[in-house]
This record gives C-alpha cells, sequence and structure tokens, in this order.
C-alpha cells in the first residue's frame, strides 16, 4: 500500500470531520480498498465504469451532473480536489458516519445504512423488494457476485483484510505490542546477563 503523504493525510482528516466520521482511519481503509492501496485519484476497474478514489459508477457520477466517471476525474484529478469535491459531495448525502460500517455501506450498497451491521443483505432485499421472486433473484446476483459478504460487517472485515488491516479489537492489538515489548525487553535482560 502507498504511504500518504502528510497532505493527503491532512486532506483525510479535514473531510473526516466535515462529514462526522468517528475515525479518520476509516476513511482511509475505504480509500486504500477502492484504489487497490494505490490512492490514486484516477484509479480504474477494468470489468467497470468504476474509477477514482470511491470508484464512482458513471451512474452516480452522471447523478452528480458529470457526463461520466471519466469525465467526474478528468474535472478533479488529483487527490486533493476529488476529496473536497465530488468525495464529500457524494458522501455527505449519506452522513454522519458514527460506525464503520455505514461508511462502507455508503459506496458498497447505500440501503444498508439503516440497518444494523449483522443484518444479512438477505433481509435487506425482501425488505426493499415486496415481490418475493423478484428479490430472491436480486439476492443471488449479489451473492453471486459477492461471495462469503452476507452481511455489512462480513463487507468491514473484507476490506480489512484486503487492505492488510487487522479486524480485532484495538484492545487486542494494544495487548500484542505490549506483550511484544516486554518479550524484546526480557530477551534483551537475558543476554545481557550473560555477558
Amino acid at each position: 500500500m502507498t504511504d500518504l503523504t502528510p497532505l493527503e493525510t491532512s486532506v483525510i482528516n479535514q473531510v473526516s470531520t466535515q462529514l462526522s466520521i468517528a475515525d479518520p482511519q476509516w476513511l482511509t481503509n475505504l480509500i486504500a480498498f477502492e484504489t487497490g492501496g494505490t490512492f490514486d485519484p484516477a484509479a480504474s476497474n477494468p470489468r467497470s465504469s468504476a474509477k477514482g478514489l470511491i470508484q464512482f459508477l458513471d451512474s452516480t457520477a452522471q447523478g452528480m451532473g458529470f457526463e461520466s466517471s471519466q469525465d467526474l476525474i478528468l474535472k478533479y484529478p488529483d487527490f486533493e480536489s476529488q476529496m473536497k469535491g465530488p468525495v464529500v459531495n457524494y458522501l455527505k448525502t449519506y452522513a454522519p458516519y458514527p460506525q464503520e460500517y455505514k461508511l462502507y455501506m455508503a459506496v458498497f450498497y447505500p440501503a444498508a445504512i439503516k440497518y444494523p451491521a449483522d443484518t444479512t443483505f438477505k433481509k435487506i432485499y425482501y425488505d426493499r423488494i415486496s415481490d418475493n421472486t423478484k428479490a430472491e433473484r436480486a439476492y443471488k446476483a449479489f451473492a453471486n457476485a459477492n461471495p462469503g459478504i452476507r452481511t455489512p460487517q462480513d463487507y468491514v472485515n473484507f476490506v480489512k483484510k484486503k487492505a492488510g488491516i487487522s479486524t480485532s479489537t484495538g484492545t487486542g492489538i494494544g495487548i500484542i505490542a505490549v506483550t511484544a515489548v516486554i518479550a524484546l525487553f526480557l530477551f534483551g535482560r537475558k543476554i545481557r546477563s550473560k555477558i
């Protein structure tokens, strides 16, 4: 994954504050995932029309007043302008983001934002589509395209895994880090005592 510049970090912090994203790291994770770790504002998905820092589809870009996703990235070609322009304008539709999954769902599947993180996508499809046959067909297409993603929380875990980020809690990471420091300290003391 590409390291962020001080300017990019500052922009992410500003945008997170503006959108009431509880932790700027969530926005960093999202952009890292969507751009394949490059943070490239011109990132492009070869299998769809998705482009940019949060992979705007043509339909999304058109809904925002652009001709296409290509038009969007041409008009906002650098990290700062795209973050402070189209990214903010899109994400503010679903803000605030008190929970991590809500931010990821704003890009992946906005209808899931109003549900708890452990709700199945199948339930969401059935709630949204009154015809059960159509709901089942739509859900099966979703499930086939997203194997293993049953809930919004599954998607959060998938994003973190792809971005190389631990899905455990901060407390667990802290314990591991403290344990490692203590082990190094004790190992160092053993070596010094033999000298």
